[in-house]
């Protein structure tokens, strides 16, 4: 699946007890460009006890982790498992709020909605799995592996495109070299939101 990008690509998704960052991770899932789950895992909350809109989303409830560890408990296991990928998210700006200390200082983060922008127009992940005929019948919609698939799928389907640029959200140690071997990568940053900072010529 990798196109011009030096290391193996892990999709990761995440479903927590609400928007903010001031939120906690209720699931989450790594999956590798093969589609092999390598990592999936519910956690129990700290500070949070009831998420009732975040709920009838994807349908964790309270009860289904409340006597589970929070996801602190597995960040080396995280350090040690995202060590030599690059790591895919579908709203990178979203997901790295709660992600981005867990991953391993290494990895290099793409943004599949932002690359997906800059090709077509701006979709929800369903949507634009939908709008290019790509088959999510499989998957659960607003489960974190469901999505991690999906996003492999969509990233899969958008390197088929010649104008393919990877939106890269977090620079990992390989930065300059990536930056030097893949012209067609596009860096930008994150504050809050993902926001161009630089896009290198065709």
């Amino acid at each position: 699946m990798r196109k011009n990008l030096l290391k193996p690509l892990l999709f990761c998704d995440v479903e927590t007890t609400g928007l903010s960052g001031g939120d906690e991770v209720l699931e989450l899932a790594l999956v590798d460009e093969q589609e092999n789950v390598v990592f999936q895992k519910r956690f129990g909350t700290v500070r949070i006890k009831q998420w009732p809109q975040a709920q009838k989303i994807h349908g964790i409830k309270p009860s289904d982790v409340s006597s589970l560890p929070p996801l602190s408990v597995y960040a080396q296991e995280l350090k040690r498992i995202s060590k030599g990928h690059d790591i895919v998210f579908y709203n990178s700006a979203y997901d790295t709020k709660y992600m981005g200390r867990y991953l391993h200082p290494s990895c290099a983060v793409y943004c599949a909605m932002l690359t997906h922008d800059r090709l077509y127009r701006r979709r929800s992940l369903t949507s634009a799995l939908s709008d290019h005929g790509l088959d999510s019948a499989d998957l659960r919609a607003h489960s974190a592996s469901g999505d991690c698939i999906a996003t492999a799928r969509l990233w899969k389907f958008m390197k088929n495109n010649r104008m393919f640029k990877p939106v890269c959200t977090k620079y990992g140690a390989t930065e300059a070299v990536l930056s030097a071997l893949d012209p067609k990568l596009v860096f930008v940053g994150i504050a809050g939101l993902c926001l161009l900072i630089a896009a290198c010529a065709h």
